[in-house]
């Protein structure tokens, strides 16, 4: 199938979907191990203790087991670049024909040029618009509203969509605690896994992809990643962050995100049609999503998981699920997909739509 077969425009049809996770894979008790490793010249005996079982506890709660990590043996650009090839072959379209390139993640190895642009490079896809989106967790979700909205308006008759959340471990910093008062906002950051995703998408006059979604700003101090010092840049009530280090209230990001995401995917009224035969989530915690489905008792028959196995791969999560479901069978074409994202922000974005 060739891009010129598609545009007929009028939706948007995902055509495949790909993922590429690092080789070194980790589980609790070495994550744990090499945050004592790195703060051990900042924790006295005693502190790290603590800190030892305050990280246990956090990813036996959140529900996390394993995580994968590039750990220096991958190259990140490599794992991104795999998945776009091999997402592009399945769909059997040239990345010569190409209308756009999205990049929809939060780790950025550099802020100029566009992550889309070095990898449209690497792919050799010229006839290419690229650029970057980023809304956080929720930064694939918003990158396919952009190309839904770039498809159905009939300037594009097929795309790339790309997640890149790899590469963050590479750096020691991402493992120390520098100090004890900041072990409650930084160690949850030990949850994030990696993976790197590409997803293919085409204008569809038979379907869509229907997305609803709303930000909620006065939440934003609750997770905080700084470039630099963002006192004079925004006011988010917060002071004395390190550059580069995630910080989160993890339990108030929890119950705001929470009430959040019921309200404003009610609000979309996406079982309107009747139930979904899936639902892949961005996996922050597994519990969240737990209490999330026991509150809301949506209409959703199966759910797909990735936290248990792959940790918090941010925005990669939603595509890596769908990647790993489509591929063992569970998701077949005909079947009524549901994807909803609580991220940082608070943003919340939720779609459903027919494979």
């Amino acid at each position: 199938m060739f891009a010129s077969e598609y545009r007929r425009g009028g939706g948007m049809e995902i055509v495949s979907v790909t993922h590429r996770v690092p080789a070194t894979r980790l589980s609790n008790d070495d994550t744990i191990e090499r945050m004592a490793a790195a703060s051990r010249a900042h924790l006295s005996a005693d502190e790290l203790a603590v800190a030892r079982e305050h990280v246990g506890t956090i990813l036996a709660q959140a529900g996390a087991e394993f995580r994968h990590v590039t750990d220096g043996r991958e190259q990140p650009v490599d794992l991104v670049v795999d998945a776009a090839e091999a997402a592009l072959q399945r769909a059997g379209i040239a990345a010569t024909e190409l209308d756009f390139i999205l990049y929809g993640g939060v780790t950025r190895h550099h802020v100029v040029p566009s992550c889309a642009a070095v990898i449209q490079g690497r792919l050799g896809a010229p006839n290419a618009t690229c650029f970057d989106v980023g809304d956080a967790c929720a930064s694939w979700a918003q990158a396919m509203r952009v190309a839904e909205s770039l498809l159905a308006g009939r300037t594009a008759g097929c795309g790339l969509v790309l997640s890149n959340e790899t590469g963050h471990y590479q750096d020691c910093r991402a493992w120390e605690i520098p100090s004890f008062d900041r072990l409650k906002v930084l160690a949850p950051a030990l949850t994030l896994g990696e993976a790197a995703t590409a997803t293919v998408v085409a204008a569809s006059a038979e379907k869509s992809v229907r997305f609803h979604g709303q930000t909620w700003g006065q939440y934003a101090d609750l997770a905080v990643l700084p470039i630099v010092d963002p006192a004079p840049y925004a006011e988010i009530g917060l002071s004395d962050l390190l550059q580069l280090k995630f910080h989160t209230d993890t339990g108030e990001l929890t119950r705001q995100g929470l009430k959040a995401a019921i309200k404003t995917i009610t609000e979309g009224d996406f079982f309107r049609d009747g139930p979904a035969d899936w639902f892949v989530p961005h996996a922050g915690a597994e519990a969240s999503i737990d209490a999330f489905l026991k509150i809301t008792k949506f209409p959703v028959r199966n759910l797909v998981m990735t936290f248990r196995e792959y940790g918090n791969t941010v925005a990669s999560s939603i595509p890596l699920g769908l990647s790993l479901a489509i591929a063992d069978g569970r998701i077949r074409r005909g079947d009524r997909v549901f994807i909803a994202t609580a991220a940082a922000g608070i943003s919340i974005v939720a779609a459903i739509f027919t494979y």
